[in-house]
């Protein structure tokens, strides 16, 4: 057979022209493929080729159905290219065979049929009139009809095409559209938004028709249809569509404008203006109701809309501010006096007044005689408002427009306030006496350069910079302007953002800048540093005013550098820590706050300078700069190699001095004193807050999709057997899953013992040579990791620099300027570009080479500043994570390393928390302190499960790794040096057997983690506080251990020590809405406090009703490096529980390495599941975004459905699903199957699903979802009577199984449980379990009885 695949495209054409039958669909089938390429298809090349005829051709050969799939599906391709070859596709005769294959019995082909002439019609309206001529309508139609019982997909693309027959312009004759309204209504109430969405965009493109056309849509009820999507559907985009529709009926004449009101169009409007993204389209469809009768404007103010929309008027987005304008000036030029009290008793006039309005002519025209009508009705309150505003020179201006109609009504007004008008023509310029007062109309005319230069206001040495609405940067500088910091430092590196709205006042000295959140008062008359004296901010939302001089006594906080030695809490208020503390531990506060305000003084940072690898600037050395006190200097050359010229090439002071002393160190520039204060005023909008910070600051990138599953570190001298089997024997032996294995400091030559003869002095801590006596070929060593999965971090404390013993040393050492027979170390001084350049390239890029994934940079070597203000911490972060030899743009940077400090989160870093205590009291704290450190950014804290220093026993170490599981980072670690292991396997049988359920179901969860990551983009990280949330809830603040876990579910880790039954009580506070606990099933409906139990096997998580959690099929996925893989197959975990409404999820890929996320090089997939009683659907959506080249084409899934009946029929795609009877012959089918101690319907796709493609499961019930029976404590008490017969066990002959035969029953009843009991069961399973506990409660007195009897008494 020819090898279609290496043919050219001419070669393809000749076999489809030709006489041999057999190559016919193999060269059509292969011309597909090469036309469904997403990037740059070879249409062109097709269309040159003349096959085009043959396709179609093709096309007619009923008798050969895959032939004819094919050529359509080709052809269709060649119809979505330009407009030349969709008129090809037209000329080679496809029309009339694609509308023949409408009428087909197989689906298949009729949905290729309708896409190919959607593809063709949606070319231009030439193309849509030649297929409406051929007459396609008619069959389009038909097959409408059969809505309920076509495929979806066949469904969604015949609604689609039909809405390319309606769209273009000029458009298509009414008289082929409107037979087709019948069929259409009944589409509005489809529970799929891709139906639903093309059915509104077909009579949105209907309503912007003739006349005739509009009045059909009237007659058919195609209203009323609209105003139920509005009410109804979730859709943003569906709902403004639908707005777009209705606006254009009520732009028609009064009797359509009363259609679109009789329909019930006001009630559904004051939900859909609290919507940010419809108020636009909201507003302008009210409008041409307003503008219409009067009778319908009375109307519209009957309805109580005038004060929503009178909210618009204020709106952030001009567009939205200009249609509510048009809404309500029509609705007092309609000349009701009702009317118009009614805005003027809501203070209209002072809204109108927006220079957004008044560079619009058309809408002046309309807004001026509006306000000449109020002063009619209500002159005295009119007047009022307009003088309290700018309305009088605006006025005048107005008084000598060139457009008369609105010259005559300004100055009517003028008229009517008693203010002299100038002459015609005359010039308005400033007034004799007006040169120091703010003119907003000068505002108007400098508005873009004003953007240009940041939005700022210089007052002499002060400068405020308007970020955002709620974000405002206060500048002092003592020589005056020029000397401001322009240039990004640590903190702040972006403030080029959209400008927000802001108005400037003068008030004599008193400079007023407000936004529509802050307003800013200066007083000058107080000139000099900020003080309570001349610098004040209210936040308007809460009405609160700050000064200088106020605590941050609110701040929610932020982190810290580590929890080294920390033993239980420790201080996160940095206002408490004395200035050796703070210097330290790097504190930083949170940019959030009870308070409602957060000062960030970045006065202190150092800045950047512009080069391709930045790097913090100094001033230039000098007399001034260099003339410091022995206090402030800092060390600039270490060891002082080389000298004054060595130090003075570095840009450095030198000046031989008192012994300890630098002799060579950092200029300083003590001249100028400056503050630089970013004032964050966003009230209780966390949210918002820290997305500001991240535009400002920069978001926190995506880390290699690996460090998300689950990580090993023992510091502990291993060689390169023991690391093989503690892989094989320990982790795969054992079925523990495990990506990331950590080499702690013994991979490096130490020296202990041995001399050395460097100088000054040696220290093993710092090393950069492989200790071959461990690890004889270290590339070997890691080839065979990275074979297996496993990727690899080494440990490092550089701080001593590179000392003579060292493989590198002689090389380094020349590099510096140092004879290597000197044996002198090579000092550290990674603040010195030239130096970190040489280290990386002849020190680190050797190791690096041998595979290295990582580094583990565990500096704790003091935190003396590298030069002034830098910190060691924030610096090796930085250079360790941006070195250009090491990281050219495409790769992931990533390191793990402590705390640095504000700006810290950008630098691709996952936080080392140092080493922990093991203690109950330290694991307590880690939760609160890992959530709180969201608030600054630091959103991967890995901390060292089971603490660093000490063995915990089986249930500390349990509920460890089970916190862990649920925290940025599972990585155990310990001082393997005294004889401590966190090898779980070691443990007692049962405990290994929990922890490894929490290592297991950590790595199953690694598709949502990586999904909840792609939230720290904006600014939200995978741990969130519960008052992220839920602001004004008090006691969203008061459960400190309790934190979303990324968007669908919230966990509240068991950090203490259980009761003497083996009972953990947990007080857990339940957000609004329904949430269903994991592992009990049992829903609960907040908000409220509860008091829970939870045994040993169980952590309290709590999933949101109606959400899917993507998970790993741990069935079908590696036990070693399955975090980095992009899943071909995934398990979708349902919990339903929410009925009568469509919930949406989402699961996010991307290759997992590479930076091509940035470049939308990624997969997002969205999952909706909607509940009735009796009826439950799950549809997976196409994934949106570009894909990337490791996106699987297809993939197999595994659907669990938590808390349902067995159902009566499931069917995919509209095909039913077999139930799984355990045949071997359905091991490769699409079946189903019932899980009764869960209460899980599990449906096994095993087809593959194109991952372009929707694809729908549907489950009918014969009992309703909202029977209680199946959202209570069943299925953890079918866990506690197996725990207490598992302890009984151990008691013969004391008791006997016939003592407790209930329990025996109960215990097994989910097992037993078939598709046609689960309800019986159930419905009896209460008095069965009452009748285990009257049992067990009569045996003998034993420990294993008291356990039991409180096992099920668990509330």
């Amino acid at each position: 057979m020819t090898d279609v695949e290496n043919c050219t495209i001419e070669q393809l054409a000749e076999m489809c022209g030709g006489d041999d039958e057999t190559l016919y669909l193999p060269a059509t089938t292969q011309l597909r493929k090469l036309l469904s390429i997403e990037e740059s298809p070879p249409i062109q090349e097709v269309v040159e080729s003349h096959v085009l005829p043959h396709l179609v051709r093709f096309m007619g050969m009923e008798d050969k159905p895959t032939l004819v799939y094919e050529a359509a599906w080709a052809v269709t391709n060649v119809a979505s290219g330009n407009a030349r070859q969709s008129q090809a596709v037209i000329d080679a005769g496809a029309v009339q065979v694609f509308i023949h294959l409408i009428d087909s019995t197989n689906y298949e082909l009729c949905e290729q049929a309708v896409w190919g002439l959607g593809n063709i019609a949606g070319t231009n309206s030439t193309m849509r009139d030649y297929i409406i001529k051929m007459d396609a309508i008619p069959p389009i139609v038909r097959l409408l009809a059969k809505y309920n019982t076509i495929p979806m997909s066949t469904l969604t693309n015949t609604i689609w095409t039909f809405s390319n027959l309606c769209r273009h312009k000029p458009p298509p004759n009414p008289q082929f559209l409107i037979p087709a309204l019948p069929t259409l209504l009944p589409l509005f109430s489809h529970q799929f938004n891709d139906v639903l969405t093309d059915t509104t965009w077909t009579v949105c493109y209907m309503s912007d028709n003739s006349p005739e056309m509009v009045q059909a849509l009237v007659d058919s009820k195609i209203c009323e249809a609209l105003v139920g999507v509005l009410d109804r559907s979730d859709s943003v985009p569906i709902r403004n569509t639908a707005l777009h529709a209705l606006g254009n009926v009520a732009s028609g004449n009064d009797a359509q404008t009363q259609a679109v009101i009789n329909a019930g169009i006001f009630p559904v409007m004051h939900k859909i203006l609290k919507v940010p993204q419809l108020k636009k389209s909201s507003c302008w469809l009210l409008s041409n109701i307003s503008g219409g009768t009067k009778d319908q404007t009375i109307s519209l103010y009957n309805s109580g809309l005038l004060k929503p929309l009178l909210k618009c008027l204020k709106d952030d987005d001009p567009n939205v501010k200009k249609e509510a304008c048009w809404a309500l000036t029509n609705s007092i030029n309609c000349g009701s006096q009702t009317v118009a009290e009614h805005l003027i008793s809501l203070n209209f006039v002072s809204a109108l007044y927006d220079p957004v309005f008044f560079r619009d002519e058309k809408l002046m025209e309309q807004l001026i005689p509006a306000i000449d009508f109020s002063m009619q009705v209500g002159a005295t309150t009119v007047a009022q408002q307009m003088r309290e505003n700018k309305w009088v020179q605006r006025l005048t201006k107005l008084s000598v427009h060139p457009n008369s109609q609105i010259r005559e009504a300004a100055g009517s007004i003028l008229g009517r306030l008693g203010v002299h008008q100038p002459p015609a023509g005359a010039s308005l310029g400033p007034h004799e006496g007006d040169e120091g007062e703010y003119d907003e109309d000068e505002e108007d005319e400098d508005e873009e350069d004003e953007e240009d230069e940041g939005d700022y206001e210089d007052e002499g040495d002060v400068r405020f910079t308007v970020l955002t609405k709620q974000v405002v940067r206060c500048e002092y500088s003592s020589a005056g302007v020029g000397q401001f910091v322009d240039s990004a430092t640590f903190a702040f590196v972006n403030r080029n953002l959209a400008t927000p709205r802001f108005e400037v006042t003068w008030l004599g000295t008193v400079l007023q800048i407000e936004t529509d959140d802050v307003i800013v008062v200066y007083n000058s008359q107080f000139a000099g540093i900020f003080t309570d004296d001349n610098l004040q901010i209210v936040v308007k939302k809460m009405g609160v005013t700050w000064r200088p001089s106020l605590p941050p006594s609110g701040n929610l906080l932020g982190t810290i550098r580590t929890l080294d030695t920390v033993d239980g809490a420790t201080e996160l208020y940095c206002p408490n820590m004395d200035t050796a503390k703070l210097s330290d531990s790097h504190c930083t506060l949170g940019v959030i706050s009870r308070d409602g305000w957060v000062l960030i003084n970045d006065t202190s940072s150092p800045q950047f300078d512009s080069h391709s690898w930045p790097w913090f600037t100094s001033p230039p050395i000098n007399e001034q700069t260099c003339a410091l006190p022995d206090s402030t200097k800092v060390d600039c050359n270490p060891n002082s190699i080389g000298g004054q010229a060595q130090c003075e090439s570095m840009g450095c002071c030198f000046a031989p001095g008192n012994p300890g002393i630098p002799e060579c160190f950092y200029p300083i520039d003590q001249s100028v004193f400056h503050q630089d204060w970013y004032f964050f005023g966003h009230g209780h909008e966390y949210v918002q807050a820290l997305k500001d910070f991240t535009l400002l600051s920069a978001p926190h990138p995506l880390l290699p999709r690996y460090t998300y599953g689950p990580q090993y570190s023992r510091w502990y001298a291993y060689n390169e057997e023991d690391e093989r089997l503690l892989i094989e024997q320990g982790f795969v032996e054992h079925e523990i899953p495990l990506d990331v294995l950590v080499l702690d400091m013994d991979w490096h030559t130490s020296w202990n013992h041995m001399t050395t003869n460097c100088l000054p002095y040696f220290d093993s801590w710092t090393g950069f040579t492989w200790n071959t006596n461990l690890f004889p070929d270290p590339s070997r060593f890691i080839s065979w990791l990275h074979k297996r999965g496993v990727r690899v971090t080494l440990n490092n404390h550089p701080n001593s620099g590179v000392q003579c013993i060292e493989a590198t040393y002689p090389e380094m050492a020349r590099y510096w300027g140092i004879d290597p027979a000197s044996r002198v170390t090579v000092p550290y001084v990674l603040a010195n570009k030239n130096w970190s350049t040489g280290f990386f390239d002849i020190v680190m890029d050797p190791i690096q080479g041998n595979g290295v994934d990582y580094w583990w940079v565990d500096y704790q070597q003091g935190e003396r500043m590298l030069a002034p203000n830098v910190n060691p911490t924030w610096w090796v972060n930085y250079v360790f994570t941006t070195n250009p030899s090491w990281w050219s743009g495409e790769e992931r940077p990533m390191l793990m390393a402590r705390w640095g400090g504000l700006g810290n989160h950008r630098l691709g870093q996952i936080g080392f928390s140092g080493d922990t205590q093991t203690s109950w009291a330290s694991l307590a704290f880690q939760p609160y302190f890992t959530a709180t450190a969201s608030n600054v950014g630091g959103f991967l804290w890995s901390h060292d499960t089971g603490g660093f220093e000490g063995q915990p026993d089986a249930e500390l170490f349990t509920r460890w790794i089970q916190w862990s599981a649920f925290s940025p980072t599972l990585r155990v670690h310990c001082n393997g040096k005294d004889g401590f292991n966190r090898d779980i396997w070691l443990y007692p049988y049962d405990s290994f057997k929990t922890m490894r359920e929490a290592f297991q179901l950590r790595a199953s969860l690694v598709p949502y983690i990586s999904s909840a990551a792609y939230d720290e983009l904006s600014g939200i990280g995978l741990l969130r506080p519960m008052y992220y949330t839920h602001p004004d809830n008090d006691e969203a603040y008061l459960v400190t251990n309790q934190y979303w876990f990324g968007p669908s579910m919230f966990v509240s880790p068991i950090v203490a020590k259980s009761d003497e039954n083996g009972l953990a009580i947990q007080k857990i506070w339940v957000p609004p809405g329904n949430w269903v606990e994991w592992y009990s099933g049992k829903m609960f409906t907040g908000p409220k406090m509860i008091t829970r139990q939870f045994s040993i096997q169980e952590i309290p998580i709590y999933v949101s009703a109606g959400t899917v959690i993507p998970r790993l099929d741990m069935t079908k996925s590696a036990l070693l490096g399955s975090a980095q893989d992009v899943p071909e197959s995934l398990e979708l975990l349902v919990f339903p529980g929410s009925v009568g409404k469509a919930v949406t999820s989402y699961y996010y890929d991307d290759d997992g390495l590479t930076t091509r996320y940035v470049l939308g090089e990624w997969a997002k997939t969205s999952v909706i599941v909607k509940a009735d009683a009796n009826i439950l659907i799950l549809r997976v959506n196409p994934y949106e975004g570009k894909g990337f080249p490791s996106m699987p084409e297809a993939r197999t899934y595994r659907l669990k459905f938590r808390g349902v009946w067995p159902p009566a029929a499931v069917r995919l795609d509209n095909k039913f699903v077999q139930f799984d009877d355990g045949g071997k012959q359905k091991e490769f089918l699409n079946t189903w199957e019932y899980d009764g101690s869960t209460l899980s319907v599990i449906v096994n796709i095993r087809t593959p699903i194109p991952t372009k493609t929707t694809t729908e499961v549907a489950m009918t019930f014969a009992e309703s979802l909202q029977n209680s029976l199946l959202f209570t404590d069943y299925t953890r008490q079918l866990g506690a009577l197996q725990s207490c017969k598992a302890m009984f066990d151990t008691l013969w002959p004391q008791y006997f199984p016939d003592d407790y035969p209930s329990l025996l029953v109960a215990g097994q009843l989910g097992l037993n449980m078939t598709v046609s009991t689960t309800f019986n069961d159930l419905a009896g399973f209460g008095a069965l379990y009452s009748q285990a506990v009257t049992e067990v409660s009569l045996l003998p007195l034993t420990d294993q009885k008291t356990r039991c009897l409180a096992l099920l008494a668990m509330q």
